[in-house]
């Protein structure tokens, strides 16, 4: 018979090669698929890290060495093996593109093409992980909502849908996290975001900021500088599309490519509805440490309060960057109590931050009367308004106006 001959599949041709030097000649008695794990490197990570989890594996080498064998031809692998033989590696998974909203069956989510690179952290209702999707080779932040269980199930979802109609309503900020996909499987929400953050969260990088090399310290402090007018102009946007943020907080500004970007809507608030941002009532989720007096009080809160939580953010930015500015027993407790007691009476925060333009700017933001707040774009003309500085506080898209 004439004709081209049919190309052996790269896991046969693999095994071939080890056993006997690329000759079929004297194969060892070994299960057809069977073969050492490092010559699976051309069959895409999927088919690899699926035969990692094999129970069927050994370790034998010729050179005495330990090569690990893993087998494949039993249970679910067989199944696994024939389809890397009869097809291409990437039609076992799903294809998730950017704008995607998917609702598996639980049999269907092991068809995800996602593959856990590490944990990033988590928080009360949801943890975070870094993924790589298969296909792509694209790197991802999944935001998985967790103790779903335990909590009524269609309110886990009302908040999952509320966080994705409120993301994808500042996605065209570039100092918000983007969403890139979602989906549901059974009783597991996720998130699929980007990017993810190159240096971590904005409290980690204060953290550690004293620490640092002479060089890194110069580098941070470019970029602590600039997330001043940064968030400021971030906070106007979300306030201009109607969203309330409501859990502003260094933990939720991460850090990329030597920019600021917020992230966690969980508990955001859309008033496009009720045509004001004025809510009232019990706050059911919030962070004591940077929420304004009125949320910890139970009175009615508004877009200020955002403002005052990002101003609470500048004070940990500002005592960073010149510790002689703030005291460190300012920042020990809520800062909501350190204002309670501080202001009006000529001490402690009413010192530290009318020293300068910069100070004055904050100081403005976490008044304890809301209706003394200025609002988030009339903060943005504050910094702007530091000439000949103002370049500092800003990126060029914030400075122009762009958004």
């Amino acid at each position: 018979m004439s004709g081209r001959p049919v190309e052996k599949p790269n896991c046969l041709r693999a095994q071939e090669a080890y056993y006997d030097s690329g000759s079929p000649i004297h194969p060892r008695e070994v299960n057809p698929f069977e073969t050492a794990f490092n010559t699976f490197s051309d069959l895409g990570q999927g088919a690899k890290e699926n035969v990692l989890h094999s129970p069927h594996s050994d370790s034998r080498s010729d050179t005495g060495g330990d090569t690990p064998f893993y087998t494949a031809g039993e249970g679910p692998f067989g199944d696994y093996f024939q389809q890397i033989q009869n097809g291409p590696d990437r039609s076992l998974f799903l294809t998730i593109t950017e704008g995607a909203h998917l609702e598996l069956e639980l049999k269907d989510k092991e068809r995800l093409p996602y593959v856990l690179v590490r944990n990033l952290g988590h928080g009360a209702n949801a943890s975070v992980e870094m993924i790589r999707d298969r296909l792509s080779g694209s790197v991802y932040a999944r935001k998985i909502f967790r103790n779903v269980y335990a909590r009524n199930l269609d309110e886990a979802k009302r908040e999952f849908h509320n966080e994705i109609r409120n993301m994808r309503r500042l996605a065209s900020h570039h100092h918000i996290v983007r969403i890139y996909a979602t989906y549901m499987a059974h009783r597991e929400l996720a998130l699929i975001l980007t990017p993810v953050a190159d240096g971590g969260d904005l409290a980690a990088v204060l953290d550690q900021y004293r620490d640092a090399s002479d060089a890194d310290r110069r580098r941070t402090s470019r970029i602590l500088w600039g997330a001043f007018g940064c968030l400021a102009s971030a906070l106007a946007f979300m306030h201009k599309q109607t969203i309330r943020h409501k859990d502003i907080k260094p933990q939720n500004i991460l850090i990329h490519e030597g920019s600021v970007l917020y992230t966690d809507f969980g508990i955001s608030f859309d008033f496009s509805q009720q045509g004001h941002s004025t809510t009232t009532g019990y706050p059911r989720s919030f962070t004591r440490r940077y929420c304004a007096p009125e949320v910890a009080d139970w009175n009615s809160r508004n877009s200020k309060s955002d403002v005052f939580s990002l101003g609470c953010v500048y004070i940990e930015i500002l005592a960073t960057l010149i510790p002689s500015r703030v005291p460190e027993s300012l920042l020990d407790e809520p800062f909501y109590l350190k204002i309670n007691e501080s202001l009006g009476h000529g001490t402690c925060y009413d010192q530290c931050l009318s020293a300068d333009r910069v100070g004055s700017v904050i100081a403005t933001m976490i008044m304890k009367d809301p209706e003394q707040r200025p609002s988030a774009e009339d903060v943005v003309s504050g910094w702007k308004g530091l000439s000949p500085e103002a370049s500092k506080y800003f990126c060029q898209d914030c400075l122009k106006g762009d958004k």
